[in-house]
């Protein structure tokens, strides 16, 4: 079948970015010539190349985990946001779990091990359809993994009051991509000011 084929020829190209990346070799045209269409998508449901599991990371934009243009108080009860300590910030945050509905919005993360570099697919879920694997990208530990997606920029600000954090890394139970510190600063940017109110 040709879908077959387009997975073998996606696989064979997935090994050479491998070996060169292995090799201290700038990756980037081999991942964009793999990264187009439907290859990502083909291989992985065609060969199967690692478990698809539970153990994905949600990948929130930070504006969208914090309902930015929303009323908090829609989501939780004022009393629900403790903010008299740093500790009690933090639980806060890590508490303010997305929703199932914002579960089935958002893009989860798989990670695997393939001869000592780290893979990374992108996954969207497209209803019936299932599952839709895109956006590969190859990094040397999962502790890099989360710094890329850390990092991204969703919305370019326009003024200085505009949100321009990236993106929350969540395993299920807690924020994993900042540090206690940073969990604290982001409480007082976007809760503290909205309770004023």
């Amino acid at each position: 079948m040709e879908w077959e084929e387009e997975a073998r020829q996606a696989d064979d190209e997935i090994k050479a970015i491998i070996k060169a990346f292995n090799a201290g070799k700038d990756v980037s045209v081999m991942l964009n010539q793999v990264n187009v269409e439907e290859r990502v998508n083909t291989w992985i449901h065609c060969l199967e190349p690692f478990p698809i599991d539970n153990d994905y990371y949600l990948i929130i934009p930070i504006v969208e985990y914090f309902h930015y243009h929303e009323d908090l108080l829609d989501y939780h009860e004022r009393d629900f946001y403790q903010g008299d300590t740093h500790s009690n910030k933090v639980n806060t945050v890590n508490g303010m779990t997305p929703s199932k509905d914002m579960y089935d919005s958002f893009t989860c993360l798989e990670r695997c091990e393939i001869d000592g570099a780290i893979l990374s697919v992108e996954v969207d879920s497209h209803g019936m359809n299932g599952l839709f694997f895109h956006n590969l990208g190859i990094f040397k530990s999962e502790a890099d993994v989360i710094k890329h997606y850390k990092n991204i920029i969703y919305d370019t600000p326009s003024t200085s009051l505009t949100p321009i954090e990236g993106t929350f890394i969540f395993d299920g139970k807690k924020i994993i991509s900042h540090s206690d510190a940073e969990l604290v600063k982001l409480y007082d940017r976007y809760i503290t000011p909205r309770l004023s109110k």
